[in-house]
């Protein structure tokens, strides 16, 4: 009966006269331990099956509109964070962490050594003396809530500092706590100049990300933001979740283990869902992605929707034997949610809903970054380290791919990419001199981009916003160099003049739309793939053995059949085929029976 507020402030007075018992009898207090761990294993089942049912209703009446938010927004300034508050650290407390951190996240590397003297992590409510009367009164339930965070973050109020020494030289502007040396949480966190180069990063790795090709850039766990970001009401209730459920843990130590799983479920949950609804039209499988991205998908999908999860989706690293609270018991419990029916997909005026999709993409990288930018935190109040390292792998890493993932696919919606394959098979590249007009084709393609570029403007910012602009505009430019690969790999009879001309295309196709969006196309697709028919026969071979990846087998297979005309000789196009095959993994006699018609 008692609201999540009460009955942490319960447990907290019931821990510190249990300390102080333990102190005067200079024992252990073992039986009142376990009977504290019943009642609150009972309060977080209860509590948790609670949040993921109101999870799955906010999720299936919100309709995916930005929600307004100030420009100087912080989740940390809401009620659910405020036990973070912390005391300065004391003068000469070692630093060397706080600055691995530092220059970690500079890096665009993890935040995971970031670490705080345990003896810091005081709740305010025990530390402020000078706390305004409305602290010290603590929030009911519905007040920790969504309403809760958006009137608090609205406030010129803001989160006490949360002390992260750092031992190291301080840039010129750094804000300090104390001392020179002595800068916070956060600082870390919300300040826009230490973070705006790092954020720009961040979003450009997320928006090239490949699903067959991902670097240490693309998938790195620090993934910060500058406010306001694009969010959805749903989004901020599972912010406001992840305060409360870090409070439990704070509070809670005996179930801090369990409490945590109870928030990957939630997280996950929302993350599957937000994915699910964005792409239920999807152009592109999800075979596309990469290992960690299906993984996570198919291992929610068993536990949501199939409610049969395998062996291999309940042995996750988060899954301790020891551990009485299994991970994914709840997710048993609870149905996949339904999108909206009001929210509207398929329209081409409103671009397929990409302001839907646009803050399903946004809000999920957003719940990213809060849980990896609260990474030290979780990390000290969990017994085994290795479990928040488990949820960054299976968990975080994959959100920037699934994030482009969406918009891959919107984008795939937005242009005839058909046509232009379609277009290139039509034309004569057996030509006798190189033109300096480009052919037709390449007018269409650059009016339907211009048509996109009206569309998306006439959206504005406030739907679609800056970032989500970059990431369609980068999709659709590499889809439509995909087409043009396409194109050119049917072409089966051409000399240097019709290569010559096929660069012309392109290069006009470059230049017409270089002004028409905040990023350019990249060339070095197409280019590659025409100049590989210029190259010598080593220098084929080694291109190919260096570029398979980024090539299907049919464009592959079309280049080694055209290359060098009749000039080349038969064993030799024979080899490179079958290395095409081996690099492909192609079935010989599979291959052999779909040219016979078997």
């Amino acid at each position: 009966s008692f609201n999540l507020e009460s009955y942490l402030k319960i447990l907290g007075v019931v821990g510190q006269l249990v300390a102080i018992g333990s102190d005067f009898s200079q024992g252990p207090s073992d039986i009142l331990d376990e009977a504290v761990r019943k009642k609150t294993m009972s309060y977080l089942e209860t509590y948790h099956k609670k949040n993921l049912d109101q999870l799955k209703s906010e999720m299936e009446k919100d309709q995916f509109v930005a929600e307004s938010l100030p420009s100087t927004y912080s989740p940390f300034d809401g009620p659910d964070f405020k036990f973070l508050r912390r005391r300065p650290a004391p003068a000469g407390a070692s630093t060397a962490a706080a600055a691995a951190a530092a220059s970690a996240t500079a890096s665009g590397g993890s935040t995971a050594n970031i670490t705080v003297s345990d003896s810091h992590l005081v709740p305010s409510s025990a530390t402020e003396s000078g706390a305004n009367s409305d602290d010290a009164s603590l929030q009911s339930e519905e007040g920790s809530g969504l309403a809760g965070t958006k009137a608090r973050s609205s406030s010129s109020r803001s989160l006490d500092r949360l002390p992260v020494m750092v031992d190291a030289p301080q840039k010129a502007g750094t804000p300090t706590v104390g001392s020179k040396n002595q800068a916070t949480f956060e600082d870390l966190l919300l300040n826009p100049n230490f973070f705006q180069d790092v954020q720009a990063k961040s979003y450009r790795d997320d928006a090239t990300a490949k699903g067959t090709s991902r670097t240490d850039d693309q998938t790195n766990t620090s993934m910060p933001f500058i406010g306001p970001p694009h969010l959805s009401s749903s989004a901020l209730f599972v912010v406001s979740c992840i305060g409360q459920y870090l409070h439990m843990m704070d509070v809670l130590k005996q179930i801090a283990t369990e409490v945590f799983i109870c928030l990957v479920e939630l997280v996950e949950y929302y993350i599957y869902n937000a994915v699910m609804f964005s792409t239920q039209d999807k152009a592109f499988h999800f075979i596309t992605l990469s290992e960690p991205s299906r993984n996570l998908l198919q291992r929610l999908k068993e536990f949501l929707v199939d409610k049969t999860p395998t062996a291999a989706a309940v042995q996750t690293i988060i899954n301790i034997s020891t551990n009485i609270y299994a991970y994914g018991r709840m997710l048993k419990e609870v149905t996949e949610a339904r999108r909206n029916p009001d929210i509207v997909i398929d329209v081409a005026e409103n671009l397929f809903g990409l302001p839907f999709r646009a803050v399903c993409a946004e809000s999920i990288q957003f719940v990213g970054s809060i849980m990896s930018a609260l990474e030290p935190y979780f990390r000290e109040r969990l017994p085994a380290n290795n479990m928040f390292t488990g949820f960054i792998n299976d968990t975080i890493k994959p959100i920037p791919e699934l994030r482009v993932f969406i918009y891959r696919n919107v984008a795939a919606k937005f242009l005839k990419y058909e046509e232009i394959p379609a277009e290139i098979d039509k034309l004569k590249w057996l030509v006798k001199e190189v033109r300096m007009n480009h052919n037709p084709y390449i007018n269409n393609v650059v009016n339907q981009c211009k048509i996109l570029q009206g569309r998306m403007k006439s959206l504005g910012d406030a739907r679609v916003p800056p970032l989500s602009v970059k990431a369609v505009w980068t999709e659709v430019y590499a889809q439509i160099n995909q087409a043009f690969v396409d194109g050119f790999s049917l072409v089966r009879k051409c000399n240097n003049e019709g290569r010559a001309l096929m660069q012309v295309d392109y290069r006009q196709y470059l230049s017409d739309v270089a002004r028409l969006a905040p990023v350019k196309p990249q060339p070095d697709f197409v280019d590659a793939y025409i100049k590989g028919y210029y190259m010598t026969e080593n220098e084929l071979e080694i291109w190919i053995s260096k570029n398979h990846k980024n090539y299907t087998h049919r464009h592959l297979a079309c280049l080694v059949a055209v290359y060098g005309g009749s000039e080349v000789a038969k064993k030799y196009r024979q080899r490179l085929t079958q290395l095409v095959d081996d690099l492909k993994g192609i079935d010989p006699l599979k291959k052999l029976a779909a040219n016979v018609g078997m």
